[in-house]
């Protein structure tokens, strides 16, 4: 990844003075692939970390675990999403394991503390164990087992790159992105299962395909209705997606038509019904930040692009001009964005 792929995107400022900068890179492209909008350069390559998900929710579709296990729009959109292991996503995976005849301890997704705060202080009030169930991976990991189950395949491998479930991951990834699946690189996320690495633009196009409506003559079991279908249960369920208070959950609450997924060091991946079309918009912040710059970078793009009627109308928590609090809760500074999107590449 190159340094000069990035531009400065946002500023924190304390007394006045620009104190630390964000830098970032932006797609925004249509299902086609071509770039409509940009920041810095728009084909660096990235890793999708989870951003990968709705393309591997149609692995589990396309394996007919969902049809079989009779998986709920809920269960799918938990599947393709990353979770704060509140009570109702961990309950959720559960279900999904249960439907498919699987147990917990199948998962291989490791344990950490849930996103959500309220289920982290409860688990520490209560001195619970960390479960697997608690993961913020544990629903697609559930579905990767539950397409195993379905399909007759190794379930204690399933992990491994060159498993028949990872090979269709890979395969579902090449076809969305655009991207010629054996140049697409393979690395292990921190669930352990493999993460692939494309062109930020070639994410961008997945998630433009996301939100884009197949065709009427399209086969029900096609790609590109099960695409939809799982679009259309992440929109149905955001609170399965992310968690309360969590980004993706409110911004689909906030944007109608909207499909957000975060990803891990500073990915963040969009798709949009806009007024001139579906669009795909791609958010790589260079150092890595998955809080201030990454949300101000998403927000500022996202009313760049028309998405946002202003800020008047929005939760606080989706404010793209934020004010920094000390412990004394003393106005010291702000996160202000501070890129111009170009247009085309």
């Amino acid at each position: 990844m190159r340094m000069s792929a990035f531009e400065p995107a946002i500023e924190v400022t304390r007394g006045g003075t620009v104190e630390s900068i964000h830098a970032a890179a932006i797609a925004v492209t249509d299902p086609s692939g071509r770039i409509l909008h940009a920041l810095g350069d728009p084909t660096v390559e990235i890793v999708m970390r989870s951003a990968a998900k709705p393309f591997q929710a149609v692995t589990v579709l396309a394996s007919g675990a969902a049809g079989e296990y009779g998986f709920t729009e809920g269960e799918i959109a938990l599947i393709a999403g990353s979770h704060g292991g509140e009570e109702a996503h961990q309950a959720t995976a559960a279900s999904i394991l249960s439907k498919a005849g699987l147990l917990a301890a199948a998962l291989k997704c490791g344990c950490h503390v849930p996103f959500s705060r309220d289920a982290a202080r409860e688990i520490a009030r209560q001195g619970l164990d960390l479960d697997p169930l608690m993961n913020n991976c544990s629903g697609k990991h559930a579905g990767m087992l539950a397409a195993c189950r379905i399909g007759g395949l190794p379930e204690e491998s399933y992990l491994d790159p060159g498993h028949p479930v990872q090979r269709r991951n890979l395969e579902s990834v090449a076809l969305f992105t655009g991207r010629a699946a054996e140049t697409i690189g393979i690395g292990v996320d921190g669930c352990s299962a493999p993460t692939f690495m494309v062109g930020l633009h070639e994410l961008a196009t997945g998630f433009a395909k996301l939100a884009e409506a197949p065709g009427a003559a399209e086969a029900e079991d096609s790609p590109r209705r099960l695409l939809a279908r799982v679009a259309d249960a992440m929109r149905a369920h955001p609170e399965m997606v992310a968690g309360d208070g969590m980004l993706d959950t409110a911004l689909m609450r906030a944007v109608p038509g909207l499909v957000a997924k975060v990803g891990a060091d500073g990915i963040h991946a969009m798709g949009w019904p806009s007024p001139c079309g579906p669009i795909g918009m791609a958010v790589k912040i260079m150092d890595g930040d998955v809080g201030r710059g990454r949300m101000a970078a998403v927000m500022a793009l996202l009313a760049a692009l028309g998405a946002l009627g202003g800020e008047a109308g929005l939760p606080d928590s989706l404010t793209w001009h934020r004010s920094i609090h000390n412990h004394r809760r003393i106005d010291v500074g702000e996160v202000r964005p501070v890129f111009t999107l170009r247009r085309g590449g």
